[in-house]
């Protein structure tokens, strides 16, 4: 379907805010929504931060130009106990868009042209969002400007994993910035950066990573096997990058 008739489907919002408590069940409406708006940023954005990294192009994100499916998983036996994982399809359904051959110059913002890409996804991802967003806020009681700072972290997150993945790490966290911290667009938040942490402990050499702090918050601390995310924007400096330091030394399995 189009998203413009998902996005104006009360309906299918609440349905999809089901889907999400039939992993936490006692999720109230709010975190449904954000927990639901979460998914689909993170899907939409692993489509999107490829196509102007890579391809140098940015799609229309009008709603009426975005097709959006939901399909049930059918390979997996059913336990009727456990939630039944859906896939998301995105599609583009139209042949408008933006496109560059360069992105290595950055233009500021009084050179922006018509191939300003970082510009051009910034307006895309407003024109694609604040109608849903104006829905999920009247659904949930749930302020817009919440949804919108969850927004900017994941185009923020997945910016910064394209450019590691690529080896143009400072291009995308500076498109990344270009894009999230435009004064008066409703993606600035003061809270969201980029900051570099150091993963040694005493006698190692330095490790330095970088990472994005968020800006937005998911709720997911509100449920009841909850918690604070590793980089939630509720967390302090301190205990957030000691929480960090330890997650990412186990992950990348150094001795804690």
């Amino acid at each position: 379907m189009p998203c413009s008739d998902f996005f104006a489907d009360d309906a299918a919002l609440l349905k999809a805010f089901e889907y999400q408590r039939s992993f936490c069940p006692d999720a109230d409406t709010k975190a449904s929504a954000t927990f639901m708006l979460s998914d689909y940023i993170a899907v939409l954005m692993k489509v999107l931060i490829p196509l102007i990294m890579h391809h140098r192009i940015v799609p229309s994100l009008a709603p009426r130009d975005v097709g959006l499916s939901f399909h049930q998983a059918t390979d997996q036996p059913t336990d009727p106990s456990q939630p039944q994982p859906r896939t998301m399809r995105i599609v583009f359904l139209s042949s408008d868009l933006a496109a560059a051959s360069d992105l290595s110059a950055i233009p500021t913002r009084e050179g922006a042209t018509k191939t300003d890409l970082a510009e051009a996804l910034r307006t895309e991802t407003e024109r694609h969002f604040a109608p849903l967003i104006c829905r999920l806020s009247a659904l949930s009681g749930l302020a817009p400007a919440a949804f919108w700072r969850l927004v900017a972290d994941g185009i923020a997150a997945e910016f910064l994993t394209v450019g590691k993945n690529t080896g143009e790490e400072a291009l995308a966290k500076a498109l990344a910035l270009r894009i999230v911290k435009t004064q008066g667009s409703p993606l600035n938040n003061a809270q969201l950066h980029f900051f570099d942490l150091d993963l040694a402990v005493a006698g190692e050499p330095s490790n330095r990573v970088c990472l994005r702090a968020r800006g937005g918050c998911c709720r997911y601390y509100t449920v009841e096997a909850g918690r604070f995310c590793t980089t939630c924007v509720l967390k302090a400096p301190a205990p957030r990058n000691r929480d960090l330091r330890i997650a990412l030394r186990r992950r990348f399995g150094l001795s804690d």
